[in-house]
């Protein structure tokens, strides 16, 4: 009876030690497994020069799927600035500038940005422009005289059927130069969720955009020297105070940003309440 009981008792000891082993390699596993995702899951930073300005991205993730997804952004980004760039030679604004009346082949990201930016001179009152008098030409400042006076683009005709855009004034030309930034950003954060990335930053001069683990909750923003008496998100770096304003797409941060260089407070304020 006794050999019986410390029979059992030697079963029940070598279970015991059988499933505490299983379970503490298990744990360990799983400890490895986290550890290695943490390892893979790094922070990539990418530094270029875009239309003269500082172009950083910061990828979260594995290191060829951050490799690939940063390549294609820039990709995407210098595409963009041969398309509509009015100082890139035969871009599609080149081409509208020069074309004397004539209806102009144009890719769907032009009118898209024109569409937009149409929208946007509307929403300021005019304060913002694009479209300007020859020898005014990128003056953001510059009055355009008959569009300040009754707000309509009937110089600009645009086709959307057959993709054609044409201004129909020797006088006038056109420039989206002062959204490109902001357009690059939101198309940068397109290719990111498309990649399933869940945490990136994109930042093109003082225009950022970034998104992050909280269900892909995504920020556009501007960052310039305080010119508000609020104190919401004013940070001091190098001694200098500044502000970041967010805005829920950053072709309007990137406007906005314009918009301030050249305006005083009451007038940026007023503008800022358009796009709350």
């Amino acid at each position: 009876m006794v050999s019986k009981v410390e029979d059992l008792k030697k079963i029940s000891f070598k279970n015991s030690l059988y499933i505490s082993s299983i379970i503490f390699i298990v744990s360990l596993l799983v400890v490895c497994s986290f550890v290695f995702s943490e390892q893979n899951r790094r922070q990539y930073v990418d530094s270029t020069n875009f239309m003269g300005k500082k172009f950083t991205q910061i990828v979260y993730g594995k290191s060829k799927e951050c490799e690939s997804v940063i390549n294609l952004v820039k990709n995407e980004s210098f595409k963009i600035e041969r398309i509509i760039s009015s100082n890139f030679y035969n871009s599609d604004i080149d081409r509208i500038n020069k074309s004397r009346g004539k209806w102009v082949k144009v890719e769907d990201i032009t009118i898209e940005t024109i569409q937009k930016l149409i929208e946007i001179s509307y929403n300021t009152d005019g304060i913002f422009n694009f479209v300007h008098l020859n020898e005014q030409k990128g003056d953001l400042s510059a009055p355009m005289i008959r569009r300040i006076k009754n707000l309509k683009f009937d110089m600009l005709e645009i086709d959307e059927q057959s993709k054609k855009i044409r201004v129909t004034s020797d006088n006038i030309t056109i420039s989206l130069d002062d959204a490109i930034d902001g357009l690059v950003c939101n198309k940068a954060i397109e290719i990111y969720k498309n990649h399933r990335i869940k945490k990136a930053k994109i930042q093109i001069g003082n225009i950022s955009a970034y998104m992050n683990d909280n269900n892909n909750e995504i920020k556009n923003g501007f960052m310039c020297t305080s010119l508000l008496n609020d104190k919401e998100e004013n940070s001091t770096k190098d001694g200098s105070e500044y502000k970041i304003y967010h805005r829920n797409d950053a072709i309007v941060a990137d406007i906005l940003s314009k918009i301030y260089t050249i305006s005083d407070s009451e007038k940026f304020k007023k503008v800022l309440n358009f796009f709350t």
